[in-house]
């Protein structure tokens, strides 16, 4: 039920975000018009237009001491706000917030995004992301109530955010994580909007995400895989590059039986194939592709490239 198995190795047209035809797409920053409904009732806007206060506002409910936040985080601009939680040790699952903050940073835009979460011992840890520019991330902690930290804030810098193999994971993960200082310059700031249909899209279980096919999380692809045999609603992302510097995100959506939204994001290259500004593309399948190729890279991973299983939205 909506599953293909291919076997053999992987074409370039299966590379999930990079094809001519996404290339050839209009790139959408601004959505004019009221979001799609999406398998279901749109869920609400999952960032706003943010300033200092939203972040302010955030820290104080969290019990953190204003006078002691470093000063770079004055620096936000109008980068939007996901949101803020309180997780609890051993808690499964990604908040809303942290599903936002998730989906833009891998679309390489801004986000900010707050979450507060206890030690061993149960001395609360808040921790600020903020993403910007090529999917870059910012992470400020604040040691000064762990009972056995260093009593400041410290600051780490990424290349990329990424999510925990284990489906139960809670919080995010990342990619090339160094120490910096808190001073240090953020990210740089995108000013793009996305597509309303996007940000409002209805939320489903999140079964995991690939950044890169190399990461090879098979618990996350299998966990898909599965909720396409059955059309139980879920949700899967893949990254890739292709040959040529092209770069790419795709989130892949059970909606229902036979029901599949692939959502795809170009991204800018640094090879030959200039393919111009970010660029998304939304399709409806009744079925999706996935390569079998045991020990490989690309194993599970599920594919969009049969012209007759897909319409355009």
């Amino acid at each position: 039920m909506g599953a293909r198995l291919v076997r053999g190795t992987m074409r370039s047209v299966c590379i999930l975000t990079i094809s001519l035809a996404l290339a050839l797409v209009v790139s959408c920053t601004r959505s004019n018009h009221p979001a799609d409904e999406v398998g279901g009732t749109s869920a609400p806007p999952s960032s706003i237009p943010s300033d200092r206060g939203d972040l302010d506002d955030a820290l104080v409910a969290a019990g953190v001491d204003a006078d002691r936040v470093p000063e770079r985080l004055g620096d936000l601009g109008d980068r939007p706000f996901c949101g803020s939680d309180v997780r609890a040790e051993g808690e499964a699952g990604l908040s809303q917030p942290a599903r936002c903050f998730l989906d833009r940073s891998l679309a390489e835009v801004d986000a900010v995004y707050v979450t507060t979460y206890p030690t061993t011992e149960g001395d609360p840890i808040t921790t600020v992301y903020v993403a910007g520019r090529d999917g870059r991330v910012s992470v400020f902690t604040d040691m000064t109530r762990d009972s056995y930290g260093s009593g400041e804030w410290a600051r780490e810098d990424a290349r990329r955010v990424a999510v925990a193999s284990s489906l139960g994971a809670a919080r995010i993960d990342l990619i090339d994580l160094v120490e910096v200082d808190p001073d240090s310059t953020l990210p740089r700031s995108v000013n793009e909007e996305l597509p309303g249909w996007f940000i409002e899209r209805q939320p489903l279980r999140w079964c995991g995400m690939d950044v890169r096919t190399a990461d090879q999380n098979l618990e996350a692809r299998q966990c898909f895989r599965d909720a396409v045999e059955r059309g139980d609603p879920a949700e899967y992302a893949v990254g890739q590059t292709g040959d040529e510097g092209e770069r790419g995100i795709a989130w892949f959506r059970v909606l229902g039986s036979d029901d599949i939204e692939v959502i795809e994001r170009s991204l800018p290259g640094s090879g030959s194939a200039a393919p111009g500004p970010p660029a998304w593309r939304r399709l409806r399948c009744n079925q999706v592709n996935f390569w079998i190729e045991s020990g490989s890279e690309v194993d599970l991973v599920p594919c969009a490239d049969d012209p007759g299983s897909c319409t355009a939205q």
